[in-house]
């Protein structure tokens, strides 16, 4: 594997990733919900 980082996957980097993805999903609904608003 020519990877730079050889660290294992760590919390802080695991809790990074539920972030984005937590507040992508809150983007989403936002859009959503102001799409359904909208009409």
């Amino acid at each position: 594997m020519s990877s730079t980082h050889e660290t294992p996957p760590d919390p802080v980097r695991n809790a990074f990733d539920r972030g984005v993805v937590a507040c992508g999903r809150i983007a989403a609904w936002l859009v959503f919900v102001a799409m359904a608003i909208s009409v």
